[in-house]
């Protein structure tokens, strides 16, 4: 009974493993995150908006080299300072949020809804 119950345990790691590790794409090698990216588009209830739509004063990523960041979400500004991390990068201060990198772009939980960036 034992040695069953630690081989259940041992399949449901290797598979959170797997699927928590699976989700982004992949970061291209040299890759620089530092630079400005807007807001293109959200997803709320699986339902596509153009991000112009939803943020009239926009949303905007400010990314520089010295791992500061500024941030302008819908004019509320927040500084910050950023890190990458294995999945895209994380912003500490003001605000904190993750930003997982997937095929070319920067996606992100913000009100309930996913936002998508793409560098400019």
């Amino acid at each position: 009974m034992k040695k069953s119950l630690a081989i259940l345990i041992v399949v449901l790691i290797t598979l959170s493993c797997i699927i928590f590790t699976g989700c982004g794409g992949s970061i291209p090698e040299g890759f620089q995150y530092s630079g400005t990216w807007n807001a293109v588009e959200t997803v709320l209830l699986g339902e596509t908006t153009a991000a112009d739509d939803v943020f009239a004063d926009g949303f905007v990523l400010i990314l520089s080299e010295d791992g500061s960041a500024f941030l302008n979400t819908d004019g509320e500004e927040y500084q910050a300072t950023w890190a990458e991390t294995n999945r895209g990068i994380r912003l500490h201060g003001d605000t904190s949020m993750e930003f997982l990198f997937d095929n070319g772009r920067l996606i992100t939980a913000f009100l309930g809804m996913d936002v998508y960036l793409e560098k400019q």
